[in-house]
Protein backbone atom coordinates (compact mmCIF):
# COMPACT_ATOMS: atom_id res chain seq x y z
CA UNK A 1 0.00 0.00 0.00
CA UNK A 2 1.47 3.32 -1.04
CA UNK A 3 0.77 6.40 1.04
CA UNK A 4 -0.67 9.44 -0.73
CA UNK A 5 1.81 12.18 -1.52
CA UNK A 6 -0.46 15.07 -0.60
CA UNK A 7 -0.82 15.64 3.15
CA UNK A 8 -4.29 17.08 2.68
CA UNK A 9 -5.74 13.95 1.08
CA UNK A 10 -6.26 11.91 4.25
CA UNK A 11 -4.89 13.86 7.20
CA UNK A 12 -5.94 17.03 8.93
CA UNK A 13 -2.48 18.52 8.95
CA UNK A 14 0.82 18.16 7.18
CA UNK A 15 2.55 17.51 10.51
CA UNK A 16 0.27 14.55 11.22
CA UNK A 17 0.77 13.17 7.73
CA UNK A 18 4.56 13.43 7.99
CA UNK A 19 4.54 11.83 11.44
CA UNK A 20 2.46 8.93 10.13
CA UNK A 21 4.81 8.42 7.18
CA UNK A 22 7.78 8.26 9.56
CA UNK A 23 5.91 5.74 11.70
CA UNK A 24 5.18 3.64 8.61
CA UNK A 25 8.88 3.74 7.78
CA UNK A 26 9.77 2.65 11.31
CA UNK A 27 7.33 -0.26 11.14
CA UNK A 28 8.83 -1.40 7.85
CA UNK A 29 12.30 -1.19 9.41
CA UNK A 30 11.21 -3.45 12.26
CA UNK A 31 9.82 -5.87 9.67
CA UNK A 32 13.20 -5.73 7.86
CA UNK A 33 11.51 -4.32 4.75
CA UNK A 34 14.02 -1.53 4.30
CA UNK A 35 13.06 -0.71 0.70
CA UNK A 36 9.53 0.12 1.84
CA UNK A 37 10.92 2.00 4.86
CA UNK A 38 13.13 4.10 2.59
CA UNK A 39 10.14 4.85 0.37
CA UNK A 40 8.22 6.23 3.37
CA UNK A 41 11.19 8.28 4.59
CA UNK A 42 11.87 9.63 1.10
CA UNK A 43 8.27 10.83 0.87
CA UNK A 44 8.73 12.81 4.08
CA UNK A 45 11.99 14.27 2.77
CA UNK A 46 10.48 15.24 -0.60
CA UNK A 47 7.46 16.89 1.00
CA UNK A 48 9.66 18.82 3.43
CA UNK A 49 12.18 19.78 0.74
CA UNK A 50 9.32 21.38 -1.17
CA UNK A 51 7.98 23.31 1.82
CA UNK A 52 10.39 25.45 3.83
CA UNK A 53 7.95 25.59 6.78
CA UNK A 54 8.09 21.83 7.32
CA UNK A 55 11.84 21.57 6.75
CA UNK A 56 12.81 22.41 10.29
CA UNK A 57 9.58 23.08 12.09
CA UNK A 58 9.14 19.63 13.57
CA UNK A 59 10.83 16.28 14.01
CA UNK A 60 9.55 14.58 10.85
CA UNK A 61 12.22 15.96 8.51
CA UNK A 62 15.36 15.28 10.56
CA UNK A 63 13.83 12.02 11.74
CA UNK A 64 13.33 10.81 8.17
CA UNK A 65 16.81 11.97 7.21
CA UNK A 66 18.42 10.14 10.13
CA UNK A 67 16.37 6.99 9.52
CA UNK A 68 17.19 7.01 5.81
CA UNK A 69 20.87 7.49 6.60
CA UNK A 70 20.75 4.61 9.07
CA UNK A 71 19.36 2.32 6.35
CA UNK A 72 21.97 3.50 3.86
CA UNK A 73 24.75 2.79 6.37
CA UNK A 74 23.35 -0.71 6.91
CA UNK A 75 23.67 -1.16 3.14
CA UNK A 76 27.27 0.13 3.31
CA UNK A 77 26.35 3.25 1.33
CA UNK A 78 28.14 5.63 3.68
CA UNK A 79 28.69 8.39 1.12
CA UNK A 80 24.98 8.42 0.27
CA UNK A 81 24.14 8.48 3.98
CA UNK A 82 26.45 11.45 4.52
CA UNK A 83 24.91 13.28 1.55
CA UNK A 84 21.45 12.67 2.99
CA UNK A 85 22.47 13.95 6.44
CA UNK A 86 24.04 17.03 4.81
CA UNK A 87 20.59 18.04 3.52
CA UNK A 88 19.52 19.06 7.02
CA UNK A 89 20.40 22.59 8.11
CA UNK A 90 21.65 21.79 11.61
CA UNK A 91 21.28 25.41 12.69
CA UNK A 92 17.48 25.07 12.46
CA UNK A 93 17.12 23.01 15.61
CA UNK A 94 18.96 22.91 18.92
CA UNK A 95 17.61 19.38 19.39
CA UNK A 96 18.03 17.77 16.00
CA UNK A 97 21.06 19.71 14.78
CA UNK A 98 23.48 17.96 17.16
CA UNK A 99 21.92 14.56 16.42
CA UNK A 100 22.43 14.95 12.68
CA UNK A 101 25.99 16.18 13.21
CA UNK A 102 26.70 13.24 15.52
CA UNK A 103 25.35 10.75 12.98
CA UNK A 104 27.66 12.25 10.36
CA UNK A 105 30.60 12.12 12.77
CA UNK A 106 29.86 8.50 13.62
CA UNK A 107 29.81 7.54 9.93
CA UNK A 108 33.11 9.33 9.32
CA UNK A 109 34.61 7.58 12.35
CA UNK A 110 33.45 4.18 11.07
CA UNK A 111 35.01 5.01 7.69
CA UNK A 112 38.31 5.78 9.40
CA UNK A 113 38.09 9.48 8.53
CA UNK A 114 39.09 10.70 11.98
CA UNK A 115 39.65 14.34 11.03
CA UNK A 116 36.16 14.68 9.57
CA UNK A 117 34.61 12.84 12.53
CA UNK A 118 36.45 15.08 14.99
CA UNK A 119 35.30 18.17 13.10
CA UNK A 120 31.64 17.08 13.42
CA UNK A 121 32.00 16.32 17.13
CA UNK A 122 33.74 19.67 17.71
CA UNK A 123 30.94 21.40 15.81
CA UNK A 124 28.46 19.86 18.26
CA UNK A 125 30.46 21.11 21.25
CA UNK A 126 30.57 24.63 19.78
CA UNK A 127 26.86 24.50 18.97
CA UNK A 128 25.92 23.48 22.51
CA UNK A 129 28.42 25.83 24.14
CA UNK A 130 26.88 28.67 22.13
CA UNK A 131 23.39 28.01 23.47
CA UNK A 132 21.94 30.54 25.84
CA UNK A 133 22.51 29.40 29.43
CA UNK A 134 18.73 29.26 29.97
CA UNK A 135 18.37 26.75 27.12
CA UNK A 136 21.06 24.42 28.45
CA UNK A 137 20.06 21.44 30.51
CA UNK A 138 21.55 18.28 31.94
CA UNK A 139 20.72 16.72 28.57
CA UNK A 140 23.24 19.03 26.89
CA UNK A 141 25.79 18.49 29.62
CA UNK A 142 25.57 14.73 29.00
CA UNK A 143 25.79 15.38 25.26
CA UNK A 144 29.01 17.35 25.76
CA UNK A 145 30.40 14.52 27.92
CA UNK A 146 29.57 12.01 25.18
CA UNK A 147 31.25 14.19 22.54
CA UNK A 148 34.32 14.60 24.75
CA UNK A 149 34.54 10.81 25.06
CA UNK A 150 34.19 10.30 21.31
CA UNK A 151 36.85 12.94 20.67
CA UNK A 152 39.18 11.35 23.22
CA UNK A 153 38.62 7.90 21.72
CA UNK A 154 39.49 9.13 18.23
CA UNK A 155 42.70 10.89 19.27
Amino acid sequence: MSAPVSPTVMYSSAATFLKVLNQIGAIYEVLKETDKAMEAYRKVIVICDNNSRTKGAHAAYPGAIQAGARILVSRQKNDEALALLAKYDTSRSKSYGPRVLEASGDIYAAMGKKDKALAKYEEIRKFITGLNAQKKSSYYERYIERMNKKIKDLK
